[in-house]
């Protein structure tokens, strides 16, 4: 396979960083490997000098964005997605993985309903058989862990359709 075939199966799972070496250097395909992700492109023949340089400036600004905590809220909750954690009105809550997996989806998916096969893919992939009822269960945890610290309804009921954050 060429390698755009293994870039477009890498970003398919990592955001890995990814610079592209290649004997190909027409302005074309460096824009075809940029849009298919490859995060820098350096055309044969180069200085290894400069392919360093170019993986030093990669690797700042990889380090650069790790630096930032990675947070998403809705109201009154935040999850932290670097350390899996969920805070409540300032108050720290565990997870465990699949409850901070189910609650990241439904805070990037608010005021969206998402189904029990929708959430199960999310979390779990098309290829496990997961009961439905183990959603329930799941999303039943995080109410009891979010109901300790505040009385509002953050993840929603939709009958017959799913759950829904907002």
């Amino acid at each position: 396979m060429n390698g755009l075939e293994v870039l477009r199966r890498i970003r398919a799972e990592s955001t890995v960083p990814v610079i592209l070496e290649t004997a190909r250097g027409e302005t074309i395909d460096k824009i075809n490997g940029l849009n298919l992700g490859a995060d820098d492109y350096i055309p044969k023949p180069f200085e290894i000098e400069e392919l360093l340089a170019r993986i030093n400036a990669l690797l700042r600004r990889v380090n650069y964005s790790k630096d930032k905590a990675v947070s998403l809220s809705y109201k009154d909750i935040s999850l932290n997605v670097d350390r899996m954690s969920l805070s409540v009105l300032d108050n720290e809550i565990s997870l465990s993985k699949t409850e901070f997996l189910l609650l990241k989806l439904l805070i990037e998916n608010q005021g969206k309903v998402l189904s029990r096969d929708q959430i199960i893919d999310g979390i779990w992939g098309k290829d496990h058989f997961i009961d439905e009822n183990t959603v329930d269960v799941y999303v039943g945890y995080l109410r009891s862990k979010i109901s300790d610290f505040t009385k509002d309804e953050y993840i929603k009921t939709v009958r017959g359709a799913g759950y829904m954050m907002g």
